[in-house]
């Protein structure tokens, strides 16, 4: 008897507060089940002793796999904020870079750009060439697409006559600028640094 309870140290010394846990768990799972289950184990007069036993490694084993559990569970947490927070960083200098681009462009260009975030992107035509400005910038994407536009013009006699013009280009945000100047209105309210 004196092995059984010298054993029990050992484990309550190596494995700390969880082997206590383990042995208050072990003998009240001893005193609930029927005593002719432990009768009917083999080891005559320290059945008993070796139902303790094997009763405290189970809930020693369970009680580890708890702990691993939550353990794994906590870091995941963890590694979730800290990524989140790095995400939140790494945004922010984008966000600089991108700010920084938006505010070089004409008033017109960055009311363009609201309308393409006010309309999902929608391709917009535009005739003629660009040297310079939005259309003429890698944040936006083109195809070139002849579609007719038509205009009423005002001519010497203040009559409007109906005529038809021909725009080249389809434009549009690429989906990474659109997604993120998205984020940054959502976010922060405005699609540059002054605005």
């Amino acid at each position: 008897m004196s092995d059984f309870f010298d054993f029990i140290k050992t484990l309550i010394e190596k494995y700390g507060l969880k082997s206590l846990i383990a042995f208050v768990l072990t003998i009240f799972t001893v005193t609930v089940i029927p005593k002719a289950w432990i009768e009917k184990l083999p080891f005559n007069d320290v059945s008993i002793y070796w139902a303790m036993g094997v009763s405290f490694a189970i809930w020693l084993i369970i009680l580890h796999c708890i702990i691993l559990i939550f353990g794994k569970i906590r870091d995941k947490i963890s590694y979730n904020i800290y990524r989140e927070k790095s995400n939140k960083g790494s945004n922010k200098e984008a966000l600089e870079l991108l700010w920084t681009t938006i505010d070089r462009f004409s008033e017109n260009d960055r009311k363009d750009i609201m309308n393409f975030l006010n309309t999902n992107n929608e391709p917009v035509s535009k005739g003629g060439t660009f040297l310079d400005g939005l259309y003429n910038s890698n944040i936006v994407i083109k195809t070139e697409k002849r579609i007719p536009v038509d205009e009423k013009v005002v001519y010497g006699t203040d009559e409007k006559i109906k005529m038809t013009r021909y725009d080249t280009h389809l434009y549009k945000l690429q989906d990474s600028i659109y997604k993120a100047l998205k984020y940054s209105l959502d976010e922060y309210g405005r699609i540059s640094h002054f605005e």
